[in-house]
C-alpha cells in the first residue's frame, strides 16, 4: 500500500455538490458588474477574505455584513443586511456532500501521514466541514477568513495565492513533492499546486479538461489513483 506524506483537499465543489459563491449572488443582486471599476477578484477577496472570529456570534455576523456593505459600497439599510443574510442561508441550505464523500475522506486519511484542507470561505457559517463532523479528519484546515491569515502581507488571501499552499505544507510538515492536492478547479487548485511541485488530481465533474493527464470525473475514482 502506498503511503503519502500529505494529501490536501479542496472543500466546496470537490467534496460537496455545489460551489458556494455568495460573491456571485451579490454581484448579480446589486449589479456590481456595471461599475466602471468593477473587479470580481476584489469582490471575492472582500466576501471570502474578511477576518472573522470563531465562534461567530450574532454581533460578529452583523459586523461582517457591515464590512461587506462598506467595502462593496452597498446600500446601508436593513434591507441589505437581510439580503446578505438570505444569500448566506440559501447557500448553506443548498449544499450537500458528494455521495460517498465520507468514505473517500476516510480512505484518503488511511493513505497519508497528514491530511489538510484549503477552503475559501466567506465566514464561519460556511464551515460545513465542522458542522458535518469532518473537521477532525484533517490535521490542518486553511480557512480564508482566519484572522491570522487575513492579517498577513500577501497579495491575495484566496487561492490561487501560492503562499496558501505553502502555509498548509508547512503546517502539515510535508514537502511539495511528497504531497497530493485534490480539487475541482484547474485554475485555483491544480495549477498552483503543480507549480509548487505537488501532484495535483483534478476532480473534473463537468469534463472540461479531457486531456489532463491526472484527472478523475467521479470522486470514487480516487480509490484507483491514490
Amino acid at each position: 500500500m502506498t503511503l503519502y506524506k500529505g494529501i490536501i483537499f479542496d472543500f466546496f465543489g470537490t467534496l460537496t455538490n455545489q460551489n458556494c459563491a455568495p460573491e456571485d449572488k451579490i454581484v448579480e443582486r446589486y449589479k456590481l458588474y456595471q461599475r466602471k471599476d468593477f473587479s470580481y477578484e476584489q469582490v471575492e477577496d472582500i466576501v471570502c477574505g474578511t477576518a472573522c472570529p470563531t465562534p461567530f456570534e450574532d454581533e460578529d455576523r452583523k459586523a461582517y455584513y457591515k464590512t461587506l456593505i462598506e467595502k462593496l459600497e452597498l446600500p446601508e439599510n436593513e434591507a441589505t443586511y437581510r439580503t446578505l443574510h438570505e444569500i448566506t442561508r440559501s447557500d448553506i441550505q443548498g449544499e450537500q456532500l458528494v455521495e460517498g464523500a465520507r468514505t473517500i475522506i476516510d480512505f484518503a486519511r488511511g493513505k497519508c501521514e497528514k491530511m489538510g484542507m484549503i477552503s475559501d470561505l466567506p465566514n464561519p457559517d460556511y464551515d460545513l466541514s465542522t458542522k458535518w463532523g469532518l473537521a477532525d479528519r484533517f490535521d490542518f484546515r486553511h480557512l480564508s477568513y482566519d484572522p491570522q491569515w487575513v492579517n498577513s502581507s500577501y497579495n491575495r488571501v484566496l487561492k490561487p495565492e501560492p503562499a496558501i499552499f505553502q502555509r498548509v505544507l508547512s503546517r502539515l510538515q510535508v514537502k511539495p513533492q511528497e504531497t497530493i492536492m485534490i480539487g475541482n478547479s484547474f485554475h485555483s487548485d491544480i495549477q498552483p499546486a503543480r507549480r509548487l511541485g505537488m501532484r495535483a488530481i483534478l476532480v473534473d465533474y463537468h469534463k472540461k479538461y479531457p486531456h489532463d493527464n491526472d484527472r478523475i470525473t467521479n470522486l470514487q475514482e480516487l480509490k484507483n489513483v491514490l
